[in-house]
Parts: structure tokens; C-alpha cells; sequence
């Protein structure tokens, strides 16, 4: 069994392509979305009907539900509250059929692996999409934030940055972001993003499991060009966080 995990595709359909591509490449038998579709990038409609496309597992991330809470708001009759530009913009380009593909993602969703092994995807964690998981945090505070919850391998996405390390028996698995990887934890001033796209893949074979955290290279420029053309909120911010890694 080969589950390919994608997460965090913020609406950069030039990453989420290669990673598609990858994918088709290597062979897997299942895909499982781990959130955060939309937000931040200039192609949220593009990217929903692509991962529509997929007819694949979908967890909800906190990126998507906040959008959905604000079509919720605007449908309704009660007053609007201050709104976040980004949000108005991504929403905005949304139609009814892409609003309801998103209210059928889900907060956790479990598969199996076989030989008894298990794989527990969700966002942020088990509990909540809004809640970090990274490869520093105490075992007692990752505990707690698994909730009792247990499988052979845990899988979540949210903080962008790819992760893989062992925690009382499980495997927690982070694929880092396809469409925003960070080059280090997410500042107050401003994020760092990577020149590729990255996913992972959980393989069970022979009674081996394993993780293949992915890096695929994709061309920038192409984001930026998309980003210039919507007139997207903060756009600035893709033309001039991108970092340059040396060879």
C-alpha cells in the first residue's frame, strides 16, 4: 500500500501540478489531501477543481474553513464583522459548486494500511486545525494535543515545514506544503518560502513501513506571474519572499 500525502497547496497551482505529476510518476494507490486548498495564493478556483479532480480524501485545514465561515456570514442576515481583505478576495472567486466541495472535507480521516497498520491524517492535529505540531515540541505537549488518539502513523500538515520523528510507538509524519514551504517556522514579520514543492508518500510492504518526504522543484516565476495578474491582497508578498538556495 503507497498513500501519497499533499497538504497545504494555498492555491499555487504551478506547485500542486508538478506534485500531481510526481505522483502520476511513481505510482501510488491512494491520495490523501491534508488540507488548506485555498488562501494566500492567487489560484484558489484552479486548485479546488484540480484536487476536485482527484475524487481523492479531503481534510478540512483552517485556511478552508475560514472560508467557509465568511460565505456562511454573507449568505446570512446578521451584520458583517471587519473581514480580512484575503479572505473577501479568496471567497470571491469561489462559486457554489466549489463551497460545497469544501464543506465534504473532513476534520480527521483514517485509512488502512494493512497487516493492522493504520494512518491518521488531519490538519493541525486530531483536535483542531488551528493547533502546530512541529519536530521540536515536548512529548508530553504532543500527548496532549493527540488527544488519546492513536495509529501506526499520524500525519498532518499546517505548519509547512516537513517533519518526520517517533512519538510513544507512532510515526508523526509532517509532508510540508506543496504550494508554501517554509524555510523556518512561521515569523509575526514575514515568511521565507522554498523554490519547490514538497509531499509525501506512506508505504507498507512486506510488513515495512516507511516515509519518503519529496521535494520537486517547480518554476517560480510562473507563481509570481499568476500572483501579478490577480491583483490579489499583498501579492508583494510571493514576489519578494521566495529565498534562493544555493547549489
Amino acid at each position: 500500500m503507497r498513500i501519497a500525502l499533499i497538504s497545504d497547496v494555498h492555491a499555487n497551482l504551478t506547485a500542486l501540478e508538478v506534485v500531481l505529476a510526481d505522483v502520476e510518476r511513481v505510482r501510488v494507490d491512494q491520495t490523501v489531501f491534508l488540507g488548506d486548498a485555498i488562501y494566500f495564493g492567487p489560484q484558489p478556483k484552479a486548485c479546488l477543481k484540480r484536487i476536485a479532480e482527484l475524487d481523492c480524501l479531503c481534510v478540512m485545514g483552517n485556511a478552508d474553513a475560514v472560508c467557509i465561515q465568511y460565505d456562511d456570514l454573507r449568505r446570512g442576515n446578521a451584520p458583517m464583522p471587519k473581514i480580512n481583505p484575503e479572505t473577501r478576495w479568496t471567497a470571491d472567486q469561489l462559486d457554489p459548486v466549489d463551497f460545497d466541495f469544501l464543506r465534504r472535507f473532513q476534520a480527521t480521516i483514517e485509512v488502512k494500511l494493512g497487516d493492522g497498520h493504520t494512518l491518521l491524517c488531519f490538519h493541525g492535529s486530531p483536535n483542531s486545525n488551528t493547533e502546530r505540531i512541529e519536530a521540536t515540541i515536548h512529548d508530553d505537549d504532543l500527548s496532549a494535543k493527540l488527544g488519546g488518539h492513536r495509529a501506526s502513523v499520524m500525519a498532518g500538515g499546517h505548519t509547512h515545514l516537513s517533519m518526520m520523528r517517533q512519538h510513544r510507538g507512532m510515526l508523526m509524519v509532517n509532508p510540508g506544503s506543496v504550494g508554501m514551504a517554509f524555510e523556518r517556522p512561521r515569523s509575526e514579520e514575514r515568511d521565507f518560502l522554498l523554490p519547490w514543492a514538497e509531499y509525501g508518500i506512506v508505504t507498507l510492504q512486506g510488513g515495512v513501513l516507511s516515509v519518503d518526504l519529496r521535494r520537486v522543484p517547480y518554476h517560480v516565476e510562473a507563481v509570481k506571474q499568476a500572483a501579478r495578474e490577480s491583483q490579489k491582497p499583498g501579492f508583494e508578498h510571493w514576489l519578494n519572499d521566495w529565498v534562493e538556495i544555493e547549489s
